[in-house]
């Protein structure tokens, strides 16, 4: 009884304790204290590690880090450490092991308002066989006019400008002072981007760096297919899309914004989808005197008047896209000259214009022999398969007498006789070829009207659209 009467009289002691605080009244707020203050920058120290060598960042121009390695090239496996600054907060990259900081070069921090402050990493290395990208540049631009160079990357990306750019002939000039001493360039420097958009450039420094000159066309790709009304039904064709990285079938039933086309004349009639042009009167000039009207320049494939009318395409369109590099291609034919689809056996048939070889468009190179009109064209789009199954394009020609085909530089201007073009040719080292309908695309770049002229000897048959009918189902790009 006695210990339940103390535990009583010490909580009635308790109370009367609080009661008595509670008259007193509140206790006062603290004075506030000085605002916090925080670093101008988000961290104290950040150092990479790649290949073995730590490195420490040093802040430049206000949005770049700049660290410097004596050996290390590589920084696609990097190791990051930070010491972030009180009220900062990391957060990209979100893993401090196995950065590719060569694909995405950024650190990215929070500031105690919460705003993103963002910095991009540079990295130079003694290893690095360039030293001065100042004193690289293009032939007759000037140093970083269309060209950029990234060390780390061993990138070189020329920026396509087709007012600029002849991308049959891009030549890279290295000046005296841009490589380390004793580094030296042992591949050609000038490129054919026809040959492929992507290109090796190889500097010797103690053993080969292997740079890749790219051509970058993006400038000229300005709609993706399904702006212009385009579904991708690869899914169709194949059993599973993933295994078909290089394969798209792009499909449409209906083009808007088609040049329209006349039904004035019989000769127009003959043409059905001859996009329209008009005609001039000169005394003694080809044609009984009748010739195009040049003027009227602009009517034409890929460059026609903003203005001129056009017309609804009704399908279906289906656009192929495959990567030439990751296929095997083979032509086949037998002793006719004809062959149905169901002959082959092939994931991507493409069918062939031959009925008619005697025709003056048509050529066709296989086993060893040339068939072809020789009284008819002397040079077209071709295109073709090499010994080991690439395939290969070219603007080609041919001779009957020697069996053998080649390929005619691409032609700028139409000031050269087509005899003169011919005879520029050069060896083309495909097994077998056939002449196509004229490239509609070259490597990115839409044809005008006068690039297909120049460089088909059939000329008014294909550049002024006579050739788009139902006649020639199948265009190879």
């Amino acid at each position: 009884m006695k210990t339940n009467l103390k535990v009583l009289a010490m909580i009635g002691l308790s109370l009367l304790v609080a009661l008595s605080s509670c008259k007193e009244g509140p206790e006062p707020e603290p004075e506030p204290g000085p605002d916090p203050v925080y670093a101008d920058v988000p961290f104290s120290k950040i150092t990479v590690t790649c290949d073995g060598e730590t490195a420490e960042g040093e802040i430049v121009d206000t949005k770049y880090i700049q660290f410097h390695f004596t050996s290390a090239e590589s920084f696609n496996d990097a190791k990051m450490a930070v010491t972030v600054n009180e009220g900062y907060e990391l957060t990209y990259p979100t893993s401090m092991e196995h950065i590719d900081l060569q694909a995405e070069p950024v650190v990215n921090f929070k500031d105690p308002k919460n705003a993103t402050i963002k910095y991009f990493l540079r990295f130079s290395s003694d290893a690095f066989p360039i030293v001065d990208e100042s004193k690289i540049h293009l032939e007759g631009m000037a140093a970083g006019e269309s060209l950029t160079i990234d060390n780390a990357s061993k990138t070189f990306i020329v920026k396509y400008d087709k007012d600029k750019i002849d991308y049959n002939e891009v030549t890279i000039v290295f000046e005296e002072g841009a490589l380390q001493e004793g580094a030296s360039v042992t591949t050609p420097l000038t490129y054919d981007f026809t040959d492929g958009l992507e290109q090796p450039l190889v500097i010797d420094l103690n053993g080969d760096r292997i740079y890749t000159v790219a051509l970058d066309v993006t400038a000229y790709v300005n709609m993706s297919p399904a702006e212009f009304g385009f579904q991708d039904e690869t899914y169709k064709y194949v059993d599973n899309v993933d295994n078909y990285p290089f394969l798209k079938v792009w499909r449409a039933n209906m083009l808007p914004g088609i040049p329209t086309y006349s039904t004035e004349t019989a000769w127009v009639q003959a043409n059905p989808y001859e996009w329209d042009y008009s005609w001039a009167y000169d005394e003694g000039a080809d044609w009984g005197g009748y010739h195009y009207d040049w003027t009227d320049a602009f009517s034409f494939l890929g460059n026609w008047a903003e203005d001129r009318p056009t017309m609804k395409c009704i399908g279906p369109v289906v656009i192929v896209t495959i990567d030439q590099e990751d296929v095997r291609a083979t032509m086949f034919t037998n002793e006719a000259y004809s062959m149905k689809l169901g002959d082959v056996n092939a994931f991507i048939t493409v069918p062939g214009y031959s009925d008619n070889l005697s025709n003056w468009n048509y050529m066709l190179y296989a086993t060893g022999t040339v068939r072809a009109n020789p009284e008819g064209a002397l040079y077209r789009s071709a295109i073709g398969v090499t010994a080991e199954g690439k395939l290969s394009f070219a603007t080609a020609c041919a001779s009957n007498g020697d069996n053998v085909v080649k390929q005619v530089p691409f032609q700028t201007g139409h000031d050269a006789s087509q005899d003169a073009v011919a005879a520029s040719a050069v060896a083309w080292d495909v097994e077998s070829a056939a002449w196509a309908l004229p490239w509609i695309l070259r490597d990115g770049e839409a044809m005008t009207w006068q690039d297909i002229w120049n460089n088909d000897a059939a000329r008014w048959s294909e550049s002024f659209g006579q050739g788009w009918n139902s006649a020639y189902p199948c265009h190879v790009v």
